[in-house]
């Protein structure tokens, strides 16, 4: 009993003077030996001990044996192992390369885990999307190798000519919305501006039947000609003066009466031929017609080629409306006598007085003195 007594003391002593107990001590060196042997003999289980799992093996017998995933995780790393593991796999120079020559993606390497490796193939780059003028070139190529027929109304009749009229009301809508929402991104409205232009150009197929032309009135398609003249985009204005060329030509008067209603079975007489081509010519005017050519020849230039032909096809038309002036065919555009609807329009009156064409004109003259 001293002999406990006093082992004790002492061990509390140690501890107070900082000596470490040979308890201690042993019990360190057990933990700090843990997986240095394989296998401890013991014929009955005696307690857990750590790193170790007490069974029955053919190799050893009975007893505690290391435990093979503990120790795998406690073995200590070598130099060369650690100096492995930092090291940075390079990449393949072919992993960048394509080495298919129809273009298609690459496949990149990946490395999984120890062993594995799996084939990736390569994302494709984003297409760069074409700026505004690459894709009006590429229209313009588009349309010269597959052109587009102007003459569409291939049967004409008033449901045919009221139809292609909502058309080009709805279609000029929607073209002034795209350019409100979009001013500067002219590729939003660009294929619509395309679509317009078509169908202004399907109108041109009315002029081989001038008893149409009521319709064209009726309609308002001769309203929607006169907002297009004042269109941001001066090839549709141009477009309304080609269309515009065709339907005034002051020849149309002149056809035989017979070859004129062939088509319909009836003989169509000149009074009435005069009468609707007057009616179309007489809307146009009193629209405001004159006044939105001559603006349109301010903002074109004769310098360059395409513009020039539009400055032509205004002054041919301008030409048209003298000859059908000067025929008498804008007072006679009523059968009901109304003097009010056959109260005289003088062409030359209006180009003179209302508008600045008389200016353009002077100017031009200036500037051929000049050269």
């Amino acid at each position: 009993m001293a002999s406990k007594t006093s082992g004790s003391v002492v061990d509390v002593l140690d501890r107070v003077i900082g000596i470490p107990s040979s308890k201690s001590s042993s019990d360190g060196n057990n933990d700090n030996n843990i997986g240095s042997a394989e296998f401890i003999p013991s014929k009955t289980f005696t307690g857990s001990k750590k790193g170790y799992v007490f069974r029955t093996s053919e190799e050893f017998g009975t007893g505690y044996h290391l435990d093979s995933a503990l120790s795998k995780l406690t073995t200590p790393s070598t130099p060369a192992d650690t100096a492995n593991k930092d090291k940075k796999r390079p990449r393949s120079n072919d992993s960048d390369k394509n080495d298919n020559d129809n273009g298609a993606p690459t496949k990149r390497s990946i490395r999984w885990g120890n062993d594995t490796t799996l084939s990736i193939p390569s994302r494709d780059p984003k297409p760069k999307q074409p700026t505004p003028s690459q894709l009006l070139a590429i229209a313009e190529a588009s349309l010269e190798s597959h052109p587009t027929s102007c003459l569409k109304l291939l049967t004409l009749n008033p449901s045919t000519l009221q139809s292609a009229s909502i058309s080009l009301s709805r279609t000029l809508e929607k073209n002034q919305l795209l350019r409100a929402q979009y001013a500067d991104d002219p590729e939003k409205f660009m294929m619509n501006e395309l679509a317009l232009n078509d169908e202004i150009c399907g109108f041109q197929a009315v002029a081989v039947d001038v008893s149409m032309y009521g319709y064209l009135v009726e309609f308002d398609v001769i309203k929607s000609f006169l907002a297009l003249l004042s269109h941001e985009n001066g090839d549709v204005a141009m477009s309304v003066v080609n269309v515009l060329v065709e339907l005034l030509d002051p020849l149309l008067l002149r056809e035989d009466e017979e070859k004129a209603g062939e088509e319909e079975g009836k003989e169509l007489s000149a009074e009435v031929r005069r009468r609707n081509v007057g009616l179309l010519a007489r809307t146009f005017v009193d629209g405001g017609g004159l006044e939105l050519l001559v603006s349109n020849i301010g903002r074109l230039e004769e310098n360059v080629e395409a513009e020039a032909k539009g400055i032509e096809d205004i002054l041919t038309l301008m030409e048209a409306l003298l000859d059908l002036d000067r025929a008498g065919v804008l007072q006679q555009t009523s059968d009901n006598g109304d003097e009010e609807e056959n109260k005289s329009v003088s062409v030359v009156a209006l180009l003179c007085k209302q508008t600045l064409f008389l200016s353009w004109l002077f100017g031009r003259i200036e500037k051929k003195n000049e050269i």
